[in-house]
């Protein structure tokens, strides 16, 4: 591992573009609606927290598994696979990567108490098995360089309170639910939620003006800052409507439209893109 970004494969392999998303989700779009497809997004980030929580994982451990998620999707599309599967492998691959091993067994039953056995069918031969295509859709490029640590810095050497310092981590998390962490280095985006928190948080704002001289101190491009604090509002305007009873119906849209249909299916869409 690298303590450098800029010298990581994550900054040299896995530092993609919004064309390259766009074009790569063409395929999922012919299917459902733009919403639907974020909606259903949203969901499988609920579900990653939600399994974190039970089962007591750091966040790192969640923003991993989230990076891991976003990465198989930039080349794969949610009709040719099962996400709910690709979500569990990915937070099992994270715990280890992430030096908090467990059980896959644990893993596996906690995600099945998360969604529920009408939308989990997999047991813990499906994710074993999946666990190589995963890591090899990703290169075997498996550490991530995460925000939260600048986050904390920065705003610990800017003397903000404790309470901005929440909030702040709070957004970070949300970051994960978007695209952003496959755009823009970890340094970039704590920057940028240390500036969308400064506008937005009553606490922050008092200190505005001395937040914005520390940012014109700064050697960085405040057009990147400003893209990535309104894809974050962006990202909670969408939020606003989600329904999770909603999720039901988006599934089964997936599922009547594959070609794939049974607890291998994942799978088998690798091996047949692989063929190709």
């Amino acid at each position: 591992m690298t303590a450098n970004y800029w010298e990581s494969s994550q900054a040299l392999k896995w530092k993609l573009t919004k064309e390259e998303l766009e074009e790569n989700r063409k395929e999922d779009l012919k299917y459902m609606t733009e919403r639907e497809y974020w909606h259903l997004n949203y969901y499988c980030c609920n579900v990653a927290f939600k399994i974190g929580r039970s089962m007591q994982l750091r966040q790192k451990i969640i923003a991993t598994a989230l990076t891991y998620f976003r990465r198989f999707y930039s080349r794969n599309s949610f009709r040719g696979s099962e996400p709910l599967l690709v979500l569990t492998t990915c937070i099992y691959v994270a715990t280890k990567i992430e030096e908090y091993p467990l059980h896959i067994k644990n893993v596996v039953d906690e995600a099945k108490n998360a969604v529920g056995e009408t939308l989990f069918k997999f047991d813990c031969a499906n994710v074993a098995e999946f666990e190589f295509y995963l890591m090899e859709e990703m290169d075997f490029y498996l550490i991530v360089h995460h925000s939260y640590r600048t986050l904390v810095k920065l705003m610990s050497d800017l003397k903000l309170p404790i309470s901005s310092i929440q909030q702040a981590w709070w957004v970070t998390n949300d970051v994960y639910r978007t695209d952003i962490p496959l755009l823009y280095p970890p340094h970039i985006i704590a920057i940028a939620v240390i500036f969308l928190v400064s506008v937005l948080i009553p606490d922050a704002n008092k200190y505005k003006d001395k937040i914005k001289e520390w940012f014109i101190g700064l050697n960085v491009d405040m057009t990147e800052i400003v893209e990535i604090s309104q894809e974050i509002i962006n990202f909670y305007e969408l939020w606003t409507d989600f329904n999770e009873k909603n999720i039901y119906g988006i599934f089964k849209k997936l599922r009547v439209s594959s070609s794939y249909n049974d607890n291998n299916n994942t799978t088998k869409a690798h091996n047949e893109k692989k063929k190709k």
